[in-house]
């Protein structure tokens, strides 16, 4: 097995403040990964999702042929025994260090069906327009290259937009 990769920290917190754009929502549609991961998948120029071989498969995507597994920096645990040991031995997961492995594969490197958007926890689309007093009426413009428009406490969105869902958990 090959030597795990050491990171030079200062580089990869100078991408992280200089990157343009937001890292963050590039990544929480699909997996939350740390600041750190996502920093790291930058400078591998990934700016897709990512998972591990067997997340994939359960999505029913299969990883193409010849796409080579990007770094991802994992915690390396050890078990050791409880401090307090007077009733029976159980056994602890304790934090050592972390390890750069190859490990995911992004999006594009494999095939299969669409990905559903992550759903927000307690995110109700409905309510939040009900509350704020904004309501959705029927897109009426002849202009098929709007993907939609707002006035004043109203919005109306193409349905032929390039994605024409409001709420981006549910589809119309």
């Amino acid at each position: 097995m090959s030597k795990p990769r050491e990171l030079d920290w200062s580089e990869v917190l100078e991408s992280a403040l200089t990157s343009p754009g937001n890292l963050y929502d590039t990544y929480s549609r699909f997996h939350d990964y740390s600041l750190g991961n996502m920093v790291l998948f930058r400078l591998q120029n990934l700016h897709e999702p990512v998972a591990p071989y067997s997340v994939w498969k359960k999505l029913g995507r299969k990883v193409v042929r010849g796409a080579r597994a990007k770094e991802v920096i994992v915690p390396v645990m050890v078990n050791e025994p409880e401090p307090d040991e007077t009733i029976e031995e159980k056994r602890v997961a304790r934090l050592v260090g972390f390890n750069v492995v190859r490990a995911v594969f992004g999006l594009s490197d494999t095939t299969g069906p669409e990905i559903p958007p992550r759903p927000t926890p307690g995110w109700d689309l409905a309510q939040a327009l009900g509350k704020l007093g904004i309501r959705e009426v029927a897109f009426d413009q002849p202009n098929g290259n709007l993907q939609g428009y707002s006035h004043r406490l109203e919005f109306a969105v193409n349905p032929i937009a390039v994605n024409p869902t409001t709420d981006p958990c549910t589809e119309k």
